[in-house]
């Protein structure tokens, strides 16, 4: 029986492996996604990269996929013709992208986005798709793991299944640095056609993409949640400055979105009522950007209080595993979020978490955690107490909860849009 033949949107997975930044989320649902798929052994699969970086698929992608225990002869590499875009376009895209991080480059970020987006947009309809088109038949499917499905998929006949992360730049621009995203998103979104799938990380993404995109057909709409990696385990911990079950940790981007303002503002009442004696707050993760006030009262409390709340910037997995593993509990007062993956990944190493009541978050934690109003401090202090208190039942709560989730699940629902 001949394998199906898949083009794979491994775009997010170069992106990862060049710049050692943008190894988030959606790069975790990209790189579990296709090892499920070789190791399926159903699939012929062909990688592509929107920008055309056919040597780093070689050289990260493909390479970084030999221990999957499958033949690699089902890999292989799509060509394109994208040198125009990937001499001169993606370079800009990448400025921009490390001015994002930096406050005092927010308006060049925003200009060079700007830029960028439109001049691939002019490649595009300049580029001839004729190669493309004539390369494939009806009888392929694209998986468009992010980005939007290009033109010449549907030129050549072909289906393709999109997988939706979250609507959040469409639903709040106002968390993002520049106009840009919400563009790039309204654009993924429009692609899909009616003949294509689309599969939504939660319910509540769902629910989201079927509100914008009232012409699709919800039977073509599904959902599929997604696992922890299996590297977020119970470990010990790494940091000689902590101490075991002993300190609060959020970990996250530090951007708006994720509201960290309110947490600092919690913890500081803990640290008040008792009289500077709580445990220490942990904030980990890659920097984002509008960060100022944030940074600024958190030198306020450090200066009154001697330091509590320390920053690790951006740490491995197996770090981060060890923090999630000995944390007192784990707080994520995100304001939306189309999945929130570090909160089951805490979890799946028994840390007890306390999260945001809004948009998927409750799809995740279930009962195993508990959910606060994520602009209500006192709330959300209360909740970081009572449940750092009651460590050692709510740690099998999570473990337990986290156990139901898992990448197969996730892969088989896709799998069957193909």
């Amino acid at each position: 029986m001949s394998q199906q033949k898949i083009i794979f949107d491994a775009t997010l997975l170069v992106n990862a492996y060049e710049t050692q930044v943008f190894r988030t989320g959606l790069f975790r649902v990209c790189a579990e996604l296709l090892k499920k798929l070789i190791d399926s052994g159903k699939y012929e699969i062909f990688l592509y990269d929107i920008f055309g970086r056919e040597r780093h698929l070689r050289q990260y992608v493909i390479s970084n996929y030999t221990g999957t225990g499958q033949e690699l002869s089902q890999v292989s590499v799509f060509s394109q013709d994208s040198n125009v875009f990937r001499t001169l376009a993606y370079p800009v895209l990448r400025k921009a992208d490390g001015w994002r991080r930096k406050e005092d480059k927010q308006f060049y970020c925003k200009v060079l986005k700007a830029i960028a987006v439109r001049f691939g947009r002019l490649v595009e309809k300049l580029s001839p798709r004729k190669k493309m088109v004539d390369a494939v038949d009806a009888s392929y499917h694209y998986i468009a793991t992010y980005y939007s499905i290009p033109q010449w998929v549907h030129d050549a006949g072909m289906h393709a299944t999109l997988i939706v992360h979250d609507l959040i730049p469409i639903l709040h621009p106002e968390y993002f640095a520049s106009d840009a995203n919400k563009r790039l998103l309204e654009e993924i979104c429009s692609s899909i056609s009616a003949n294509d799938m689309a599969v939504c990380v939660s319910a509540s993404t769902r629910s989201d993409l079927l509100n914008f995109r009232k012409d699709l057909n919800p039977d073509n709409v599904k959902f599929a949640h997604l696992a922890g990696a299996d590297c977020f385990r119970k470990r010990d911990l790494s940091f000689d400055n902590l101490q075991p079950f002993n300190y609060i940790l959020s970990a996250c981007t530090l951007e708006p979105r994720k509201n960290m303002l309110t947490l600092v503002k919690a913890y500081k009442l803990l640290l008040a009522k008792h009289n500077g004696q709580f445990m220490p707050l942990v904030l980990t993760g890659a920097m984002g950007w509008k960060t100022g006030k944030l940074f600024e009262d958190i030198e306020e409390l450090n200066s009154q209080y001697r330091g509590k709340i320390i920053i690790t910037g951006y740490v491995s997995d197996e770090e981060l595993a060890g923090l999630y593993s000995n944390t007192s509990v784990f707080v994520y007062p995100s304001l939306y979020e189309g999945f929130g993956l570090p909160p089951l990944e805490a979890m799946q190493c028994g840390a007890p978490v306390v999260v945001s009541n809004k948009s998927s978050l409750p799809e995740v934690v279930g009962d195993a955690g508990v959910m606060v109003d994520p602009l209500d401090v006192e709330s959300m202090a209360e909740a970081i107490e009572s449940v750092s208190a009651d460590r050692d039942r709510r740690s099998r709560l999570s473990i337990e909860r986290a156990s139901q989730f898992n990448w197969d699940k996730f892969a088989k629902v896709v799998m069957e849009t193909l």
